[in-house]
């Protein structure tokens, strides 16, 4: 604020009606009328939030890969060139036909865990939203072992639909809180014969706001109009009394 201040009062001096105003006792007035006027403008909101950009940044998002076989082996990854646009979770397809790291028939559940997490650190509590494209290029056409969806604080909800075709697509909106772990999995179950790979775009979360910034060109007609009135009052006040 005291750089806008300054320099209107630079230019008060080129100015003949100003010229000779802009003494020690006049510049406090101006300086007043000026903080309030500059105090009443709006503040400039933060950017930030849309895409993978700023607090979420693909630099700031970690990526953990899990089971026997972390992440079910290569390609898993994550792909963050598109970013701030877009960001790709590939599934891994690196257990050998007939290999159980990831997958086991004989078990009541033969999901090991194989997966891969792409997650961060809410910044501020809102809602994140994100639409989301799913394919799986698994020989058996199917859906039901590569499965895709979201994580909060380590509860998973699954988006895709096990016995959907091996293309879907949605868009999924959810609450986090300040401080919350969230992102995206993807565990490819067998992890062979196949992977499936899911692309996020139109990506939001909450973002922090920043802090209020004074605009000079905010400053509010009224508030202009009093200090043109202080200095007018001034200058009567001084041609009196010579």
């Amino acid at each position: 604020m005291k750089a806008s201040v300054g320099a209107l009062l630079r230019v008060g001096r080129a100015v003949p009606f100003l010229a000779g105003l802009v003494d020690t006792a006049t510049r406090g007035a101006v300086v007043a009328v000026l903080s309030l006027a500059i105090g009443a403008g709006p503040a400039i909101a933060g950017a930030g939030g849309q895409g993978f950009s700023g607090p979420y940044d693909p630099t700031r998002w970690t990526t953990t890969l899990t089971g026997a076989q972390p992440g079910g082996g290569p390609p898993a990854g994550v792909d963050a060139s598109g970013a701030p646009s877009t960001m790709t979770v590939v599934g891994g397809d690196g257990v050998l036909p007939g290999g159980t790291d990831c997958w086991d028939d004989t078990l009541a559940n033969p999901r090991k865990g194989c997966a891969i997490f792409y997650t961060l650190t809410a910044v501020k509590a809102g809602t994140v939203r994100f639409d989301w494209v799913y394919e799986s290029f698994d020989n058996s056409s199917s859906a039901r072992y590569d499965i895709f969806g979201y994580i909060v604080n380590g509860a998973k909800t699954q988006l895709t639909a096990d016995e959907g075709p091996v293309v879907q697509n949605g868009s999924i909106s959810f609450a986090v809180l300040a401080g919350q772990s969230f992102g995206f999995w993807l565990d490819c179950g067998d992890c062979g014969y196949g992977n499936a790979q899911v692309t996020v775009r139109s990506f939001s979360a909450p973002i922090a706001e920043a802090a209020a910034v004074p605009v000079l060109g905010s400053v509010p007609l009224a508030a202009l109009a009093a200090l043109l009135a202080l200095l007018a009052a001034i200058r009567l006040r001084r041609a009196r009394q010579q």
